[in-house]
């Protein structure tokens, strides 16, 4: 398991996009383009699947390690998070791709996909026909959300004590009386 510090928004679109990437691609839809809501791109000429991030959850607190690890002063912990996202697609093949897509998240290969990632999927919505209105014409547009699940492992720098101080006597830790 790979460890991790800082910020995980720009690692989870990483692992989001991959993983449908790898989706589309088992299904033979190779053409259609995956993008993030809010990009700021042009919009495509082809379909296309638009990922949007609704909500990050933890779940929990943490699974933390028993002990810190004298030798190198690291302390490890899990977090786990919900993600709850929504699966749009644009085109006009927006509807054999949404439902394709629809289905398949009920598959084992999809499932493998997702798992390869570290996402695992808890649940998924109807599936909703959202035709939008361009400048000059209508375009298809599909849309179901997903809740998927994910952790995040943490290894962390850590000042390792062995003796407090209180009020001038010293004690070992842990403390035993």
């Amino acid at each position: 398991m790979k460890s991790f510090s800082g910020g995980y928004y720009e690692p989870l679109q990483d692992t989001l996009y991959d993983g449908m990437r790898a989706i589309l691609d088992s299904l033979n839809y190779n053409t259609v383009d995956v993008v993030f809501s809010k990009t700021n791109s042009i919009e495509s000429l082809n379909t296309y699947c638009v990922l949007d991030i609704l909500q990050i959850k933890q779940e929990g607190k943490r699974d933390e390690g028993s002990f810190i690890v004298p030798e190198g002063e690291w302390l490890e912990f899990n977090t786990h998070y919900n993600i709850y996202l929504q699966v749009s697609v644009f085109g006009d093949k927006a509807g054999e791709v949404a439902t394709a897509l629809h289905h398949h998240f009920n598959n084992r290969r999809c499932f493998e996909e997702l798992a390869k990632r570290n996402l695992g999927l808890l649940k998924k919505t109807d599936l909703r026909r959202n035709p939008q209105l361009r400048e000059t014409k209508w375009v298809d547009s599909f849309n179901f959300d997903t809740n998927l699940t994910f952790s995040i492992f943490t290894k962390q720098s850590f000042d390792w004590v062995e003796y407090i101080t209180v009020n001038g006597e010293v004690f070992k830790v842990p403390y035993k009386e």
